[in-house]
């Protein structure tokens, strides 16, 4: 059914990310006939893929009830999602995704996390439109408007960073730590949110190699920590601030010279 909506795209692109095993632990059920039949039965089935998936996407926040997550529960195969008239936010997601595949869109999970009193992580969907990924975020997706504050977006299947996509960007260049005998040491980025500081845990600066990261504009601190062999852990915090196409530069070896042993 690919060649409804990209008769240019190649096989392999079409199997990378249209028939991906799991998406966002999507569990493996029987579906797609069975929501393709749904949806052709509510809607016009023509149109740009992303126009249907904007029609799908509304229906499903308009139609379906937006229940609480439950510490003991799983995640619904999405036809009981859509026959039970609701489900999480990660349902809602699963049920958006698996009802695009299934009318031969390809879709694809990004995960996205983002400074500000909105902050966290968040997670939507992108479509191809046979040029380029386009997003879809749904309303239970609760992702800030204009995607203002990210600073980092990936395909976690891929590991693909996407976030000079969405906003502005820099670069950052860490030079590695010395030669130390000392526990091992870990580089690892915070960004600001409410009430706390949130690690971007996809970036992991290398202490032992020059490192390079894009992110998006805002103020990031860099935390760089060690456990000595007593259980004492030493932290030095550095903040950063990254502009648009520029370059900020941080060497890691300051760590050691101003490490602080945590009380």
């Amino acid at each position: 059914v690919r060649d409804e909506f990209y008769d240019s795209l190649s096989d392999s692109m079409f199997l990378e990310y249209l028939v991906s095993y799991r998406i966002d632990q999507e569990p493996v059920a029987p579906y797609r006939a069975h929501l393709r039949e749904f949806w052709a039965s509510r809607m016009e089935l023509t149109g740009t893929p992303a126009g249907i998936s904007n029609e799908v996407a509304s229906w499903i926040s308009g139609n379906m009830d937006i229940f609480s997550y439950d510490y003991l529960g799983g995640i619904s195969d999405p036809v009981s999602i859509l026959t039970s008239g609701g489900g999480t936010p990660r349902e809602h997601r699963v049920l958006l995704c698996a009802s695009l595949k299934s009318l031969g869109i390809a879709a694809r999970p990004v995960l996205g996390w983002f400074q500000g009193a909105e902050g966290g992580a968040r997670r939507w969907l992108e479509v191809w439109d046979g040029n380029c990924w386009i997003p879809l975020a749904s309303v239970t997706d609760s992702v800030p408007e204009n995607w203002t504050g990210l600073a980092l977006a990936i395909v976690p299947e891929l590991e693909t960073p996407v976030t000079e996509n969405y906003m502005p960007t820099g670069t950052l260049i860490s030079t590695p730590l010395e030669f130390t005998d000392e526990e091992p040491f870990t580089a690892v980025l915070n960004i600001a949110v409410e009430g706390m500081y949130l690690p971007l845990d996809h970036i992991w600066l290398n202490t032992s190699e020059p490192d390079t990261v894009v992110l998006g504009e805002g103020l990031y601190t860099l935390m760089v920590s060690s456990r000595r062999s007593s259980g004492v852990v030493d932290m030095w915090l550095h903040d950063l601030t990254i502009a648009d196409s520029d370059t900020t530069e941080v060497n890691l070896s300051e760590a050691l010279y101003a490490l602080t042993p945590l009380p």
